[in-house]
């Protein structure tokens, strides 16, 4: 009932309006002022349609630029992350092929042989450490015991390759079935995947290293007691003592820098 007398209202108002405006001004005065009015609020609802169309590109613009902010700030987040730990990542690496090196010793080369291709492996590997320290490491003592240390394995490895291209193996040397140096135990890969993972890349570098070498001392100890060349046994005093040093400058920096 109420829906019928409202129309019912409106309609007659609005007959009253163009009553009204043919009394005063004539019928093609009202049909302008109709037309006029007409035209008014079709432009207003196409202004609030435009004001609409507006805001809501805004909105989705505003979101856009948030969603692309947030994925910036998450990327390069995650870049720094992914950056403070590359470095146990690539030590992590290394430690893997040391142990398929240590597993792979030609039981058929003589002692000479054998010594010469397992240190000239694990220098190899303590060089690879070393190349690492100098990329991600910031402390200037530790990168100088990294740069010291490429440039005297690199040396003695130089050294190695020349002797392995020249060397004849003899039948009055003892043979490797009857000597085969000792192979690095889990517990020493374990301490270095620990060392590996230390979140800051001088500590890690400083505490791989002095485990790396300290293995190598032990494998020279050991081949004391071997019928070694004369030269092949210079060169392993030579790797004794200047890795002995250096273990002695690692503990120096360990006893400084952990509190």
């Amino acid at each position: 009932m109420q829906n019928h007398h409202t129309h019912a209202y409106d309609n007659r108002t609005q007959h009253i309006k163009v009553a009204g405006c043919q009394k005063h001004r004539g019928a093609n005065s009202c049909d302008t002022v109709l037309a006029v009015n007409t035209a008014a609020k079709k432009t207003a609802s196409i202004k609030l349609f435009g004001v609409l169309v507006v805001g809501l590109l805004s909105m989705l613009l505003l979101t856009a630029c948030t969603q692309k902010e947030e994925s910036t700030h998450l990327k390069a987040a995650q870049s720094e992350a992914g950056a403070a730990n590359s470095h146990s990542q690539k030590y992590l690496d290394i430690i893997t092929d040391l142990k398929k090196s240590s597993a792979q010793v030609d039981g058929d080369m003589d002692i000479n042989q054998q010594f010469i291709q397992v240190m000239r492996s694990h220098q190899q590997a303590a060089v690879m450490m070393a190349y690492i320290q100098l990329k991600y490491g910031k402390d200037a003592d530790a990168r100088s015991i990294a740069q010291r240390s490429i440039d005297i394995q690199q040396a003695q490895m130089s050294w190695m390759d020349q002797w392995l291209s020249f060397y004849t193996p003899k039948d009055s040397v003892q043979s490797a079935d009857q000597f085969v140096l000792s192979k690095p135990s889990s517990q020493h890969f374990q301490s270095m995947t620990k060392a590996a993972q230390q979140s800051s890349p001088d500590q890690a570098f400083i505490l791989l290293m002095q485990l790396h070498q300290s293995q190598t001392l032990a494998m020279i100890k050991q081949a004391d007691v071997l019928a070694l060349d004369a030269e092949v046994q210079a060169l392993a005093e030579d790797i004794y003592d200047t890795q002995s040093a250096q273990i002695q400058q690692m503990e120096a920096w360990l006893n400084k820098h952990q509190h």
